[in-house]
């Protein structure tokens, strides 16, 4: 049994489920990391996480259920993603989900460009490089929060 959806039914899903699965995937991923998560309800951020050493963050998730291929030339696909609001931004760190794929890239929120749209290419959701992302935007959230 499967993790994630069955390919055929995948471009089916409602906005809702394709979010909701985007938030049980990388609440996954962030409790193998050994991070206590639970996913939130409401307005704000969709995650709150808790380290061992009790650190707390938030975590904003956006999903992209299909990949999009720039031009007829590209071979390698890209996943685009939606940061618009202030509430999305205020997040400690966001994870970028590619649902097909069930690949998972967390970044730091002040990694998000100004205009509201994220573009990576496939390749950024391998399954190697899950957790170096998630170790890299936790070393900038423990910076922040050390800092306040």
């Amino acid at each position: 049994m499967s993790l994630f959806p069955p390919q055929d039914t995948i471009g089916k899903l409602s906005r809702q489920q394709t979010g909701r699965l985007g938030e049980l995937v990388s609440a996954y991923y962030l409790q193998m990391y050994g991070i206590d998560t639970e996913v939130i309800r409401g307005i704000g951020s969709d995650l709150w996480c808790r380290r061992s050493d009790g650190m707390m963050f938030t975590c904003e998730v956006k999903t992209c259920h299909i990949p999009y291929f720039q031009g007829s030339s590209c071979k390698m696909p890209s996943y685009r993603f939606s940061i618009d609001s202030d509430v999305q931004r205020s997040a400690d760190i966001h994870a970028l989900v590619a649902l097909d794929i069930g690949g998972v890239h967390f970044m730091d929120t002040t990694e998000l460009p100004a205009g509201g749209k994220k573009i990576l290419k496939a390749h950024h959701f391998n399954e190697s490089w899950i957790f170096p992302s998630l170790e890299t935007a936790l070393k900038s959230v423990v910076g922040n929060k050390k800092a306040a």
